[in-house]
């Protein structure tokens, strides 16, 4: 698939799942990356910026986005495997195609508002992770 394929077909998934959510009348519904990730893969991988914002009108606003910031070595450490997508479809996906591509989608995240997000240091131990974004969290409910 080409890189406007691919955000057609996964805007249409995602939007899928939140429709899906929001008919379950929670008060909160939590989203790991929501569209940010997989539109930021696609910018990398060449996708139109026009179409991008485009697609991003599209979704409802996130009253909060917690961003775990962690350097793009330390994530590379952590995985145990490599996807193809994540290594930007190259055909040798290891350490090196991952922390090359991702480096180059880390830029892309520049494109993206910023004004409601909290960000928390993904370096620390996981329960501190975990403490922040409960706080966060708490804070934020209204």
């Amino acid at each position: 698939l080409t890189p406007g394929s691919r955000l057609l077909f996964l805007s249409h998934a995602i939007t899928y799942s939140i429709d899906k959510a929001m008919e379950s009348n929670n008060h909160l519904i939590l989203v790991d990356s929501y569209w940010y990730k997989y539109f930021a893969t696609e910018k990398a991988l060449g996708a139109n910026e026009n179409m991008i914002k485009a697609l991003i009108e599209l979704f409802p606003e996130p009253d909060l986005v917690i961003e775990l910031q962690l350097p793009v070595n330390k994530a590379a450490q952590r995985k145990k495997h490599f996807s193809h997508y994540e290594c930007g479809l190259n055909d040798l996906c290891n350490q090196d195609s991952f922390l090359s591509f991702q480096s180059k989608v880390k830029n892309e995240w520049e494109m993206f508002d910023r004004s409601n997000w909290k960000s928390v240091d993904a370096q620390l131990p996981e329960l501190e992770v975990l403490e922040q974004v409960m706080e966060i969290i708490k804070s934020n409910i209204s």
